[in-house]
């Protein structure tokens, strides 16, 4: 048997996604605002050679970006009293970029809507950390027809 391993490109498995009966991408669009941000985590698929099914899982983050200088400055400020680490100039924007995304306001209640294999998927509502998961059943078919070079994409629905 020939394995594929399917992996998501774009952000607990909870039960498997509801799919929009419409499979029309304009008659649904995600919950998420212009300062919000959607990451999607890269995923493996595994297909279930009895039913000839792929299982896609997905797993995202939505969150509002956090730019605090006064909070950035004070663990900047830890860092350096207590384990005696000094950020560079060089590294700077770096640790800015990160320290930020440790600072992030999680969104929780978000729906996040997505389009793949040509049909709508409404994936569970973000818990407390904006982090949100499910599993999605594609046919072998289909995923053959979607496929790029091993990989299934997707986006969301905005």
């Amino acid at each position: 048997m020939h394995r594929v391993i399917v992996i998501f490109v774009v952000v607990l498995l909870s039960a498997c996604a509801r799919i929009n009966a419409s499979n029309d991408p304009v008659a649904a669009a995600s919950d998420i605002k212009s300062d919000e941000t959607v990451v999607f985590f890269r995923t493996a698929g595994w297909l279930n050679a009895e039913s000839q099914e792929w299982h896609l899982p997905v797993h995202g983050w939505i969150y509002e970006p956090e730019d605090s200088d006064f909070r950035l400055a004070a663990i900047e400020k830890v860092l350096e009293e207590k384990f005696d680490l000094s950020v560079t100039k060089s590294a700077k924007a770096n640790f800015t970029r990160r320290v930020n995304l440790l600072l992030a306001d999680n969104e929780r209640g978000k729906n996040i809507i997505i389009k793949i294999a040509d049909r709508v998927v409404e994936l569970p509502a973000s818990a407390e950390n904006g982090h949100f998961e499910s599993i999605i059943v594609v046919s072998a078919d289909d995923v053959a027809e979607h496929a790029d070079d091993g990989f299934i994409h997707f986006t969301a629905v905005t």
